[in-house]
């Protein structure tokens, strides 16, 4: 069989056969040059081979260099082993992971000690049909570069951390610094974002986007809420269990204690037939100080206020409530009150 040679690769993207190729020495590459790594294409594999992606790569091709990780359309239960392969030789630095359509997939494996995953900007996830969660309270907190986050198809996750040890006293704060982009849809089981003591904060985020999590009954604690200052756009839509968006226990709900999205500028919220309120702060005032703030809300029957305590929103831009414009010069709260006044009333017509 002829030798096929590629020096200067940096893109790979290598199927079972590519594997057998590069095993039997048919295929020579350098993998000093190799940036993208993406595996795909290994389904016909017994359970007993499918424990990590990296068993079926030969021992004898090092990836030291590699960027970008993609594992696609495979049988995997693991991505990352407990135990360092042999093919690498040092710490894996890869600065973006996407892992695509594995519906045996059990644990990604960030916590394994020799997975370092400090650089990573990028993590996307969609058709991880068996994953409960992506990662622990220990990892995130290793996640210091972490920009992106996008999961969607998901259909046994249920909370995206869990601690690092069962019943963890620790009451810390885990910070996520630099993301600024995360996307959840499609995930029906998703409870939450978290099952644990520590309190999240995303003070880099700038675009939230959340549809089809039907579990969902808020959104953001309180205390994670204060941390959004930089959040920018806010797109909710088709949860079918969610009652708030930011939630407030008596603990949190003390007087004089508000609550500022400094730099929101877009509200959607749309298809949330158990949508009480954004905000159920009684004794919080909202404050939404960005000039020309917009809101949309469409088919959100339950919604009676916009929230339970005062909301100071000075310089509105576009209102509008199940396609209607309404006046920007009337406080949230009474416009929102009223179009569910007003739906009521018609619905009272019609029976």
């Amino acid at each position: 069989m002829e030798q096929v040679v590629t020096p200067h690769l940096q893109r790979l993207s290598i199927d079972m056969e590519g594997v057998m190729m590069l095993d039997k020495g048919v295929l020579h590459l350098d993998p000093e040059n190799i940036k993208y790594l993406r595996l795909q294409g290994f389904n016909d594999i017994d359970d007993s081979d499918a424990t990590s992606a990296f068993n079926f790569f030969p021992k004898k091709v090092p990836l030291p260099n590699i960027q970008m990780l993609g594992v696609a359309d495979s049988a995997f239960k693991e991505i990352f082993p407990s135990k360092k392969p042999e093919n690498i030789h040092s710490q894996l630095l890869a600065q973006e992971l996407e892992l695509r359509n594995l519906h045996k997939l059990e644990s990604i494996g960030l916590d394994h000690t020799w997975v370092t995953f400090s650089n990573l900007t990028s993590l996307k996830l969609e058709g991880c049909a068996s994953l409960k969660y992506l990662f622990t309270s220990s990892a995130a907190k290793c996640l210091v570069q972490l920009e992106q986050l996008h999961i969607s198809n998901c259909e046994a996750l249920e909370s995206l951390m869990v601690d690092y040890q069962p019943h963890d006293g620790d009451h810390g704060v885990i910070i996520f610094q630099q993301l600024e982009k995360l996307s959840l849809s499609q995930i029906p089981k998703l409870e939450s974002f978290y099952k644990g003591n520590s309190t999240l904060n995303f003070p880099s985020l700038k675009k939230v986007k959340f549809t089809e999590c039907n579990r969902l009954e808020y959104m953001f604690t309180f205390l994670t809420a204060k941390s959004l200052e930089n959040l920018h756009k806010m797109k909710i839509s088709k949860c079918e269990s969610l009652e708030t968006v930011v939630l407030t226990t008596q603990e949190e709900d003390k007087p004089q204690e508000d609550l500022t999205f400094s730099d929101l500028e877009y509200l959607t919220l749309s298809e949330l037939p158990k949508l009480e309120s954004f905000f159920t702060g009684n004794s919080s005032t909202l404050n939404f100080p960005r000039y020309r703030f917009e809101v949309c809300i469409s088919q959100c029957e339950s919604m009676k206020t916009f929230s339970h305590g005062h909301v100071e929103a000075p310089i509105l831009g576009k209102v509008e409530i199940d396609g209607v414009r309404c006046s920007n010069e009337n406080p949230l709260n009474t416009t929102v009150s009223q179009q569910f006044e007003n739906r009521s009333n018609k619905a009272a017509l019609m029976s």
